[in-house]
């Protein structure tokens, strides 16, 4: 006896039978971009060229999609062909993943404020808090996947679509984000730091010191521009004392 479609797969596998790219087997009923389930299509029509494994060119996409990640994705196509900008699936795909960081900025915050032993051992189980403390890892988890979901190659007709961004990509406390900026924006907003001068203290540190200079800059999270500013000159020099220092012992 056959089963009986549900509504979500019945649209899932009606949107299939418009995708012009290759759609593994497990994935059918997967977002593209975030890996929820899918009921719509996104279309791309590719009007400038891009590189390909064959060095050719693929004048469409059709692409699995969630209802959130399609609007996103479509309005992000109207504003770059109206403001004609260049765009490409990809860069489409950055912005989709900006949007859901944002989206999901408040669960994404659970992972940077509490570990998931802190919840546990919180003593939330009672009162205002409880709620929070049986829900909020699940919540950050989920935000997490959406965010952190690894599209499948795009391949139309054989011809593999080159990432052109995956290089910018940005791997932080088991988050990826399209790029470091997105990092910044992400933690600028979520401890309430200038990203004007987190930008600048992670200029001296590096980017592979991101979490000193998210410490760093927590410590001066209250205070003034001058303040900010003498900190940062007294980093600056810090930093070049330690380079000199290093160099000398090489």
């Amino acid at each position: 006896m056959k089963k009986k479609l549900t509504t979500q797969q019945a649209a899932s596998n009606a949107a299939l039978l418009a995708i012009t790219s290759e759609t593994p087997f497990d994935k059918r009923h997967d977002c593209w971009f975030c890996g929820e389930p899918n009921q719509y299509v996104f279309n791309y029509s590719n009007t400038i060229e891009y590189k390909v494994s064959e060095s050719r060119t693929i004048p469409k996409l059709s692409l699995p999609s969630c209802k959130e990640c399609y609007q996103v994705a479509k309005s992000s196509l109207t504003k770059a062909k109206y403001e004609g900008h260049y765009y490409s699936i990809w860069t489409i795909k950055a912005q989709v993943k900006q949007y859901l960081i944002h989206h999901h900025r408040k669960d994404l915050a659970i992972g940077i404020n509490w570990t998931k032993a802190e919840l546990e051992e919180s003593g939330f189980e009672e009162g205002n808090f409880a709620g929070f403390q049986r829900s909020a890892w699940f919540m950050f988890e989920l935000a997490r996947a959406r965010v952190n979901y690894v599209s499948w190659p795009l391949i139309v007709d054989g011809i593999t679509v080159l990432d052109e961004y995956q290089e910018q990509s940005f791997n932080f406390d088991d988050v990826v984000y399209p790029n470091i900026e997105q990092a910044m924006q992400h933690y600028a907003d979520t401890l309430s730091l200038s990203l004007d001068y987190f930008r600048s203290v992670l200029e001296l540190l590096g980017d592979n010191n991101f979490a000193k200079a998210v410490r760093f800059c927590r410590l001066l999270v209250a205070a003034n521009a001058f303040e900010r500013q003498q900190a940062l000159r007294q980093l600056r020099l810090d930093v070049t004392q330690l380079n000199v220092s290093k160099s000398n012992h090489t």
